[in-house]
């Protein structure tokens, strides 16, 4: 499977924020503290989706496209 850094970001925003709204409800978090839990999981699925995106295709050596 291809994938390419946009493509690693974009579902590791969504898993990310997924998972954060999920934490965030099981904790029962208010306001502030969801939209952090949230940013939080989204930046760090972000980061998960490039790493992975890098690592799954080394051959690209960092390709956008």
């Amino acid at each position: 499977m291809n994938i390419n850094k946009r493509i690693g970001a974009s579902l590791g925003l969504l898993a990310g924020t997924t998972l954060g709204s999920g934490i965030s409800f099981l904790f029962l978090l208010q306001t502030y503290d969801l939209v952090w839990c949230v940013t939080i999981g989204g930046v760090i699925g972000i980061t998960l989706g490039i790493a992975f995106s890098m690592l799954s295709n080394p051959s690209s050596k960092g390709s956008v496209n």
